[in-house]
């Protein structure tokens, strides 16, 4: 510690900084208070012992950066303080309070038949101050980028939930502290704006409309070239999660290598000295963070890149992990709540992963070398050279994944086993995409070859999304990491790899063949659990608002009863439990009656979670009817299993070793809903929910009823009191409402 101390002053600065940053997100309001101070108070005895007692020149320089050190942890915790406890905390109190205000719509979130979500920058407001942007939710689904609308919405505070999409997390990171729900906007006057971001803006969603318009499927080339993901669909985006290599759809440090390695090359073709090469790409760098709006991995790579070139004129060579620490230091800094961005924290791991295979690699490589004269010269170079590729983009994933597996861990509760084999297939055709679609870039204003390699685009695209589909649908390829075991291994290997930017190759070697000794020991354990724990039945319940579900897991797989009112927020919600089950996609779904929502809300669920089967009750009415066969046909062509239950006489399922059991249609006189009533039975134990309201006249209902192990009164339907004898209640009572 002490040689790197005096080696690497700024990098441990840098690190410290971070690592503070990363965990003041977690910390109350006091703590992070009193842990500064004692900073601060090490920092100020520190300074005073040294000018007290003297030393040498060594001892003072190693006393003086450590007070350095104290000062960038106590400044991380202050900055942290001052951003999250201070200034975003302070919009709380906006909640639920109505505004007049004049804003410009900025960015398109979604778009669906219910509504729309908008990103608006405020230009007259009674209550916040303008240049602030806010969440913007809307009935209105036709509202485009550059209106300006004037009248009144209504604030709401953000969502901080943990299972699901996070909107406080994601919000924050955007600097937005404010959702607001349209009360009475109206269109006043289109803005085409003259600010040089705007001007960005248009430019990057004018070349991204070339891929739409202009060759099939090009949505995907749009977002690696210039991250526009709006025309990306969500089942992408879970295939490529599911394979673990969602990391290729968000613009990050190997997209911008890629880029630049290209502008390098051609630089070189036509002899451009070293030093405008330099200057060029410094200035080409900036100009593409600006036209992709500064997205925080590829600020951190280009900040690295930058600093590389700018090396080159001090005649130095830059250091990798110093370069590393101070780009995302610098990113921290301009913006403080960029710290609880998962993807500066992935790209932050992945970066350092690089620097370590890379130190690492070629001794690695050249054990597994051909070296026999046997072989022809040129067949043993081809394939030679097969092999180091094929070795190194192993190891090179190997240790990117283990570097980011607390990461992981900690944001997506999963890890996908088909990571490294799918990343030597994607990344390849990923690069050659990358490439032909710049060329279709440069070449379109010509037309020159935009035909040939318009469809070259669309091929590549096309394969790509077909055989991720059929990748990413084969059983098993996902894990949980949600166990009480995985901090115990996880751990660890966060430590030692914190512990590695204080060490030499020799210490790197060490730590990742630890680092890939638990991850060994991690999945065998991960296994072993499995096949205990297979021949136990769990159920959980899940409520929010008026909506809530039941989550059953028999033989390893998962069943979900949802009883809602077709809202998507819910049944992601609901899907989201999945992970504290130990469950990585859903078996089989059930709706226990119909809204015309469902129908939206299906379509959105089955694209961002794998679901095997859908089970519907069998249509009443002609608005069932209709829902009905809206939802078979989406399950028909997205490939999904259709189970049909007979809801007039009531149905038995069998799920595994769990049997399901449904009941007769009935509509009560004091309520327009349905009854609904499901009783799940195992080897052991039964489990009954009965909504708020329920057919007391119903004898068979009632019986079940008392005779559950448990008892769920939901929160769906309107309530109606009846009396149970809590004797007749053998183990417990849940209240959903």
């Amino acid at each position: 510690m002490k040689n790197v101390l005096l080696a690497k002053p700024l990098m441990c600065v840098c690190l410290t900084f971070l690592a503070l940053s990363f965990t003041a997100v977690y910390l109350p309001l006091v703590p992070k208070l009193i842990i500064a101070a004692l900073f601060l108070l090490l920092a100020a005895a520190n300074a005073v012992f040294g000018r007290r007692f003297g030393g040498d020149a060594a001892d003072r320089r190693l006393r003086g950066r450590i007070t350095a050190v104290l000062v960038a942890a106590s400044a991380a915790l202050g900055l942290s303080f001052a951003a999250f406890d201070l200034y975003a905390s302070s919009f709380s109190r906006f909640a639920e309070r109505e505004d007049s205000v004049c804003l410009v719509v900025t960015d398109i979130a979604y778009t669906s038949s219910f509504g729309a979500r908008y990103y608006a920058e405020i230009m007259e407001s009674d209550l916040i101050h303008k240049g602030l942007t806010v969440i913007l939710d809307s009935d209105d689904a036709s509202i485009l980028v550059g209106d300006v609308l004037k009248g009144k919405v209504s604030y709401k505070a953000l969502v901080e939930d943990a299972n699901g999409f996070n909107e406080k997390r994601y919000a924050l990171t955007k600097k937005m502290f404010l959702s607001a729900d349209d009360v009475s906007l109206s269109y006043v006057r289109h803005d085409s704006g003259s600010s040089l971001s705007r001007r960005f803006r248009e430019l990057n969603s004018s070349l991204s409309c070339i891929f739409f318009r202009e060759t099939e499927n090009g949505g995907l080339a749009a977002a690696l070239l210039l991250g526009d993901e709006s025309d990306l669909s969500d089942s992408l985006n879970r295939d490529f999660r599911r394979l673990g290599i969602l990391h290729i759809l968000c613009l990050s440090g190997a997209h911008l290598s890629i880029l630049s390695s290209v502008l390098e090359r051609g630089l070189i073709k036509i002899k451009i000295p070293k030093r405008f090469r330099a200057a060029i790409t410094i200035t080409a760098v900036l100009f593409f963070m600006a036209l992709v709006r500064f997205p925080n991995a590829l600020t951190r790579a280009g900040i690295m890149l930058i600093i590389t070139n700018i090396a080159y004129y001090a005649r130095q060579k830059a250091d990798y992990p110093t370069s590393l620490t101070f780009a995302c230091t610098l990113i921290v800094l301009t913006n403080p709540f960029s710290a609880m961005d998962w993807g500066l924290h992935l790209s932050f791991s992945a970066a350092y992963g690089c620097y370590v295979s890379s130190a690492l690699t070629p001794r690695f490589i050249s054990r597994f070398m051909v070296k026999s004269h046997v072989i022809p010269e040129r067949m043993r170079r081809a394939f030679n050279r097969f092999l180091r590729y094929t070795f190194s983009m192993a190891f090179f994933n190997g240790v990117i994944t283990v570097n980011m597996l607390p990461i992981v861990w900690l944001y997506f509760g999963e890890l996908s086993l088909l990571s490294l084999p799918a990343n030597l297939i994607y990344i390849p055709l990923i690069t050659v995409l990358m490439y032909i679609s710049l060329a279709y870039i440069f070449l379109h204003p010509l037309k020159i070859f935009v035909t040939p390699i318009g469809a070259a685009i669309s091929l590549i695209t096309t394969f790509i999304e077909d055989s991720a589909e059929v990748l990413s649908s084969f059983r098993g390829i996902m894990i949980s990491l949600n166990y009480w075991f995985t901090p115990l291994f996880l751990v660890p290997v966060f430590i030692l790899i914190a512990l590695s930017f204080l060490g030499d190759k020799r210490l790197l070697k060490r730590i990742m063949l630890i680092n890939f000794s638990l991850l060994a020991m991690f999945l065998v354990t991960v296994g072993a659990y499995h096949l205990s724990d297979n021949r136990n039945v769990y159920a959980e319940y899940v409520t929010q608002t008026v909506n809530d579900g039941v989550l059953v897991k028999s033989n390893g797989k998962l069943f979900i009863c949802e009883v809602s009112t077709g809202s998507y927020t819910f049944a992601s919600y609901l899907a989201s439990h999945r992970l504290d089950l130990n469950c990585t996609e859903i078996e089989a779904y059930m709706l226990t009656h119909y809204h015309s929502r469902h129908i939206n809300a299906l379509d959105r669920l089955t694209d961002n979670f794998m679901v095997r089967s859908i089970i519907l009750p069998t249509p009443i009415t002609d608005n069932d009817m209709s829902v009905f066969e809206s939802i078979c046909a989406m399950a028909e062509e997205k490939n999904i299993r259709m189970v049909c239950i007979d809801r007039q006489h009531g149905d038995t399922l069998t799920f595994c070793r769990t049997e399901i059991e449904t009941y007769p249609y009935t509509i009560l006189s004091r309520s327009t809903h349905p009854v609904i009533a499901v009783r799940f039975s195992s080897d052991e134990e039964t489990l009954m929910y009965l909504g708020g309201s329920f057919n007391e006249g119903d004898e068979s209902v009632m019986n079940h009823a008392r005779e559950a192990d448990y008892l769920i009164f939901g929160g769906h339907s309107p309530i109606y009191k009846k009396a149970f004898d809590a004797a007749e209640l053998h183990k417990s009572v849940k209240n959903g409402q």
